[in-house]
């Protein structure tokens, strides 16, 4: 990095799951109501959209940590997602939930850092999980 003049002000990095063996939206929300969330984060934020003409949930979101943090993590149902845009999903896929982790200014400059120097991303997702960002389940 020191070889350019680059300012990064966001980065996200998106892990898709197509099992719910991991997590699934009723899951998390269970893990933050039963306070199986062990987090630097103080709250959680959830967003349900639902038609008004079917009153069908379209898209489900809970994140944490604030739209203007250095970081936030977000998880949201992203088969819903795709199908309410009206994409067209492949009819094998069972679950399809996201994890976006995003990085701010400062936050997102020192990731790539990291990445520079570590050369493997992965293990830069592990240290920032392994940081205590954020930790769910029993």
């Amino acid at each position: 990095r020191d070889n350019f003049d680059v300012k990064v002000t966001r980065i996200d990095i998106a892990i898709d799951t197509f099992t719910d063996k991991y997590f699934t939206m009723q899951k998390l929300r269970e893990y933050i109501k039963n306070k199986q969330v062990v987090s630097r984060f103080k709250s959680s934020t959830e967003f349900i959209q639902k038609s008004l003409s079917s009153s069908e949930v379209e898209s489900e979101t809970i994140w944490f940590g604030s739209r203007t943090s250095n970081i936030q993590i977000v998880f949201y149902n992203k088969k819903m997602e795709r199908i309410n845009a009206s994409y067209e999903v492949d009819k094998n896929i069972e679950f399809w939930y996201r994890c976006e982790l995003r990085f701010r200014n400062e936050v997102a400059m020192n990731l790539i850092d990291v990445i520079l120097s570590q050369g493997n991303y992965i293990e830069c997702i592990n240290l920032i999980v392994l940081d205590g960002i954020l930790q769910v389940g029993g």
